[in-house]
């Protein structure tokens, strides 16, 4: 029994995962074929999402806000980089994590 259970939560986790990539997908505004990876830039957030990291995340330097804050490269992504080299600003979203 205890087999079965731990199978169903591996397979509920993969899932949760894959719906979380799809979303993130849903909510990028480029082709699959057009983007090389998803990433995270400081510079590519709102005001309002500033505002919200918090008043001190603003006076930071572009290392420390990679390191804390509200919004970082470990939990959300914002842009895309395309196979061109460019990088793109998208909607601000959680990054799948496994």
């Amino acid at each position: 029994m205890k087999r079965v259970l731990e199978s169903i939560k591996e397979k509920q986790n993969e899932a949760r995962y894959l719906r979380e990539v799809l979303e993130l997908w849903d909510a990028c505004p480029y082709a699959p074929e057009d983007v090389k990876n998803f990433s995270f830039r400081p510079e590519f957030l709102s005001r309002e999402e500033t505002k919200e990291a918090g008043h001190f995340y603003r006076m930071m330097g572009p290392a420390e806000k990679e390191k804390s804050g509200r919004y970082n490269s470990r939990t959300h992504h914002n842009c895309v980089r395309l196979t061109t080299g460019e990088l793109k600003p998208i909607p601000l979203h959680p990054r799948p994590i496994r």
